[in-house]
Formats: C-alpha cells, structure tokens, sequence
C-alpha cells in the first residue's frame, strides 16, 4: 500500500480545493481524490483515448519508416507524438462518446434478414436505399448507382458472383445512420473529403456458458464523399463487433464541426 499517497490525499482533503493554489503535482494522488464513480468515469474515457493515441502512433510510425527508407536516413526506434496529436485523439473520443447515434432496438437492421441473396439486396437498394436524404445538418447526402459497388468484391463489375451477403446485410442502417446520426467525421485528402456517419446497436445473444441474455454493441460506418461541385454522394458502409476496430478506422478523422 502507498501510505504516501493515502497521507497526501488526506492533507488535501481537509481543505477546500477550490480555495488552493496548487494542486498535486503526483498523478495517482490528484486522481485518488476523486470518489470511486469518478475515477472509473477518468479510466474510462482516457483509456478509449489510449487506444486512438496508440492506433495514431502505429500509422504515423509507418509513414515516418517510409519516409525513411526513401531518404535513406539511419532507423530510428522511438517516433515521438506531438502534444496536438494526444489532444487531438482526446478531443475524437470525446465526440464520440457524446454524439454516437445509437439505432432503437425496435429497428434492428441486423435481424431483418436471414438468407440475403444478390437478388434480394440489389431488389432492396433499389427500394429502400437509392435516392437522396438530408442529414442532421440539412445537407444532401446523394445515393446512387454508385454506392451499390461496395457490396460486390470487385465494385466496377458488379458481378453476381462477387457479391458479398454480409455487405449486402449492411444496406438497412444506411439511411438510418446518415439522416440521424452527429457522430460524423471528417478527412480532408487531395481531390475530395470524405465523410465518416456513425452509429451503433446494442444486440442481445445469449450466453453459452451461463445461458444469460447479455448484449454487444455494434457499430456502423458509413462513408460519404464530397468532391468539387458534386453533392455529398453515399460509397460505402462498414460494420465492426468489436470497439477496437471502430477506432482503429476512426483515428485518422476529425470531428465534423458544421458550419452554417
């Protein structure tokens, strides 16, 4: 047990925080006087920030390599992050904590379907997909001819054999996610910027050990594009199981600040 810390955090205790001019300069000991609630709350949040900080530093570390091998420059095995980097991957988390959208159970897309052949989804992008919507923020998101590549492995041919059922399985939280999600996200590249929608669902499965219905969230990603004199048009959507890699691909984006 760290008595230094348990003495520290009661000295500060006795007073009213509020009232001092410096506060500890230990970490653990400024973090031990918040309740038990707060701490997880703390731990909670910065260890999601952890993951993107992590994600950040393995994809800059790959771009740094590249840029060494082509200088010819000696290896180097620290790459250090910038102090806007860390923020910046706090700043992500905080947004998607706060404005995930998250889909009502009673609209489960993923229990819609059970066999989705290729007949079925192009019958249902037809129907139920192609056309325009707006988002939350009032802008036209198109979806067309276009979008209907990314269930197909080789999206130019659009052949029936290429067709993928668990892509096709994705189409009815498309328009759900862009006509009400927040939770949007931007990266600026050279030609166009593309858009990242996201949302997620809390779905029930039963457990084969204890047979207790417990829940996993899934989430969604829908990516749009917006190039020079085109409206923002629909290209694909992606569907994670698991939070890690749901900031894996969220990492390299920042959040979508609308500007009237």
């Amino acid at each position: 047990m760290n008595y230094k810390v348990i003495n520290q955090k009661k000295s500060y205790m006795k007073g009213d925080l509020a009232k001092r001019d410096t506060l500890p300069q230990d970490f653990l000991v400024l973090y031990n006087l918040f309740s038990e609630a707060t701490r997880g709350t703390i731990a909670h949040i910065f260890y999601k920030a952890m993951k993107v900080v992590y994600f950040k530093h393995k994809r800059k570390e790959g771009i740094w390599e590249e840029k060494r091998r082509r200088s010819n420059k000696a290896s180097r095995t620290f790459y250090p992050l910038s102090k806007t980097d860390i923020s910046n991957s706090i700043y992500l988390v905080d947004h998607y904590l706060s404005n995930l959208y998250i889909i009502p159970p009673e609209s489960d897309p993923l229990s819609k379907f059970g066999n989705f052949p290729h007949g079925d989804a192009m019958r249902y992008y037809d129907e139920f997909v192609e056309g325009s919507i707006k988002d939350v923020y009032g802008r036209t998101v198109v979806l067309d001819e276009v979008g209907i590549g990314f269930m197909f492995d080789h999206d130019m041919d659009l052949d029936p054999k290429d067709y993928s059922e668990s892509r096709g399985k994705r189409l009815p939280w498309i328009r759900p996610t862009l006509q009400n999600s927040k939770g949007i996200y931007e990266v600026t590249e050279q030609h166009w910027t593309t858009y990242f929608y996201t949302s997620a669902l809390n779905v029930p499965y039963t457990d084969k050990n204890s047979g207790a219905t417990l829940k996993i969230m899934h989430y969604f990603f829908i990516v749009v594009r917006k190039e020079a004199g085109i409206p923002l048009r629909f290209i694909t959507a992606y569907h994670f199981d698991k939070e890690l890699m749901f900031l894996k691909y969220l990492e390299p984006a920042h959040p979508f600040m609308y500007i009237p």
